[in-house]
Order: C-alpha cells, then structure tokens, then sequence
C-alpha cells in the first residue's frame, strides 16, 4: 500500500508538469543577442502576441513588430554587407538584417472561472532571410498551466537557445 501511495505521487508530480519542446530544424542557423524577432499572429483575441513580445523582452530577446520585419527583408538588397543594408537596419530598427526570425503560433485555447488555458499550442521560428523553419515545438501539459506560464516557458526556451 505505501509502494502504491508512492508510485501514485510520482506519476502526479510528472504528469502536472508542464512540457515544452523545442526542436532544432535547422542547425546551421546561430540565434545570438544580434538576433531580431517579430511574431507573425496578427490577430490576437486573448493577448498572447501581446504577452510573449512582454515575456521575450524581459529575457532581453530584441523584438520588433512583424510589419517593420516583413518590410525591412522586402527592401533588403542581395549584398549582405550592402549600405543599403544598413539603413534598412536603421529605418525599420532591425540588429542585423541577416539574422531576423519570426515566431509563428498556431493555438488554440479554452476559459475556465479565473485564467486562459491552452488547449492545444504549437509554434515555430522562421528565418525570414530564407522562409525556411529553423525551430518548432509544442507544449503540452496539464490543465492546470495558464497562457502565461506556457507564453514565460517559450521565452525561456528561446533564450536558452542564443549563444552570446
């Protein structure tokens, strides 16, 4: 009987945990603090674009709104080293117009008496440079994590990712 108790308290303890994958698709691709990110979502019913651009600056991971990314890589010349280049940098307020990334969730979410929940939470990192997928993931867990700890988890995620 106490066998029991303690096998039943450790398969609680992991199956309350919240997971976050985070898959590399991409190894060539360096995310360092030179880095930009935007996050493609543009609309936003519950606040969690809102909410991750919040988390991924308090974890110093530089964002810019998407359409400033967008428009900075469609200006963009073919020299990566162009002068050209680097007012775009400066117009759209981009770190290095090689090295821009978009985060892309795909969700969906459920309201109980008091928080947001996700139901079901994807997400991917784009080179925007190349439009290829250099990272994706998922987050599963119980229903007992809210948007926000999944949204301060991805943060993390992505930050532990950035060489200096």
């Amino acid at each position: 009987m106490k066998n029991n108790l303690k096998l039943l308290l450790c398969v609680f303890i992991f199956c309350s945990c919240s997971r976050m994958t985070l898959k590399n698709v991409d190894h060539s691709i360096i995310l360092n603090n030179e880095s930009t990110f935007c996050i493609a979502n543009g609309e936003d019913k519950i606040g969690t674009v809102r909410n991750l651009e919040e988390f991924l600056t308090d974890e110093n991971i530089y964002i810019v709104p998407f359409k400033n990314a967008k428009n900075a890589i469609e200006n963009r010349t073919a020299d990566p080293n162009s002068i050209i280049n680097k007012d775009i940098e400066k117009a759209f307020n981009i770190k290095n117009i090689n090295s821009i990334y978009s985060i892309v969730l795909d969700y969906d979410y459920q309201k109980d008496f008091i928080d947001l929940k996700y139901k079901r939470f994807r997400y991917s990192i784009v080179d925007l440079n190349s439009g290829n997928p250099i990272i994706w993931g998922f987050s599963y867990s119980n229903d007992m994590e809210t948007t926000s700890k999944t949204l301060k988890i991805l943060a993390k995620k992505i930050k532990k990712r950035m060489t200096n």
